[in-house]
């Protein structure tokens, strides 16, 4: 059986035909695949795009760039406690956080504020020096966390150990999934930690040029074709290549 586990904006979402394609290809193999999808977007925003952006349930879900994890249940969503108290107990703290970096130029706050996710937004050109100095605020202030930039414009700040990889990896120890058994596929910088967490990963063809720089030389799939479309193409590939079985 394989287990996909995917990023949802520019790797599953953003062409409506090839997500078509991809759907229909599990669909018509569901006994064989699992699903669970790893996004940046949080519950409401996840919820928003299984409603009305044409996505098929997952049976789990990684949230917030890793910082929350959800497992399907009698048709709804629950928070996994276990690794909510994990993330918790790094001792993540938003309202530090916020007033560590409160006076930076260049820097915005998102204005939804999660337990164990702060976001903010670069409003200027220099991404480098702006991180830099998000580092040092939160250094004089003692706070160890988890950095994530992605799409010159968003930068996550999570707990210490935080990231889409991790997180998946529980997913797949909490429900008893081979991990040779995965693949798992992305489009951008906060995907990173995804694909190299697992033996078998797709760069979709549309993907950012910073993810692929940082994954040079790397054993990644790199599709041709971009978005859902290029996720089909990787798990075909695998498939062809018997890296994975598409069989119950």
């Amino acid at each position: 059986m394989i287990t996909l586990i995917t990023d949802i904006d520019g790797t599953l979402l953003g062409d409506p035909v090839g997500l078509a394609g991809l759907n229909g290809f599990i669909n018509s193999n569901m006994n064989a695949f699992r699903l669970v999808y790893a996004t940046g977007r949080n519950y409401d925003e996840f919820m928003d795009a299984v409603e009305n952006g044409g996505l098929i349930e997952p049976e789990a879900v990684v949230l917030a760039t890793g910082s929350e994890v959800r497992f399907r249940s009698a048709g709804a969503y629950k928070i996994d406690t276990d690794w909510s108290a994990r993330m918790g107990a790094t001792g993540f703290n938003p309202a530090r956080i916020m007033r560590a970096l409160g006076g930076i130029k260049g820097l915005m706050l998102q204005p939804v504020i999660l337990p164990n996710k702060v976001s903010y937004v670069f409003t200027e050109n220099d991404y480098t020096g702006i991180t830099a100095a998000v580092y040092e605020k939160l250094a004089e202030a003692g706070l160890d966390t988890r950095l994530i930039a992605s799409h010159s414009y968003y930068l996550d700040v999570l707990p210490k150990g935080c990231d889409k990889g991790k997180a998946a990896q529980f997913v797949c120890e909490r429900n008893g999934i081979d991990l040779y058994d995965v693949v798992v596929a992305g489009d951008s910088e906060n995907d990173l930690d995804l694909l190299l967490a697992f033996y078998h990963g797709i760069m979709v063809g549309n993907a950012r040029r910073e993810l692929r720089e940082a994954l040079e030389g790397r054993d990644i799939y790199r599709a041709k074709q971009g978005f859902a479309a290029g996720v089909l193409e990787g798990l075909k590939h695998f498939i062809a290549d018997n890296k994975l079985r598409l069989e119950p």
